[in-house]
């Protein structure tokens, strides 16, 4: 591993049948790689998952990710789209809005099926924490990744769909560290 200002970033969302993940589960995970040394989006990646015990989900957190409307989109193997999930971030700085909630479930699935995350826990960002030093002083209303995309003019198109929300998380961390940029000027 060279310097952490090589390492590629890896935009992560999942999509679960509700917040606690001791009895909820994955139902979707987003992976946006992104070169920052060439300023290039290497690969985008999406799973949708067949939960194993929709009878535990949250009918609300379902409506919300869209799974209500289109079960039969839900076909994925969790097992199979976290090995494959995996590569794809192995040596990545992991990059999320909350992304503790997401390493929280992908964790849980990770151990459950006995597989070592490729990525260390303690290469992450969180777009809140980058967000706090240009937002703080302005009438943004909360720290959502729906209010940093208005505040920052970034599209909400697909909101709670995870490679929606990883492209989302991508376009407010560019508006982020193009401010960073002008106020460090």
């Amino acid at each position: 591993m060279g310097k952490l200002l090589d390492l590629k970033l890896a935009f992560v969302d999942t999509e679960t049948t509700g917040v606690d993940e001791s009895k909820h589960e994955l139902i979707e995970i987003g992976a946006l790689i992104y070169d920052p040394l060439n300023d290039t989006v290497v690969q985008e990646w999406e799973k949708k998952i067949a939960p194993r015990h929709v009878e535990t989900a949250s009918p609300k957190a379902l409506e919300i990710n869209g799974y209500t409307n289109n079960p039969g989109l839900y076909r994925g193997n969790l097992k199979s789209s976290l090995i494959k999930f995996n590569s794809l971030v192995k040596d990545c700085m992991i990059v999320g809005q909350n992304i503790d909630f997401d390493l929280r479930f992908l964790g849980r699935g990770m151990e459950e099926f006995d597989i070592k995350p490729s990525y260390s826990r303690h290469r992450k960002l969180d777009i809140m924490s980058i967000a706090w030093p240009i937002v703080h002083k302005t009438d943004i209303r909360g720290l959502s990744l729906a209010h940093f995309c208005d505040h920052f003019g970034v599209t909400n198109v697909g909101a709670h769909t995870a490679l929606a929300d990883c492209r989302r998380t991508f376009g407010v961390y560019k508006c982020l560290m193009n401010a960073h940029e002008k106020a460090t000027r």
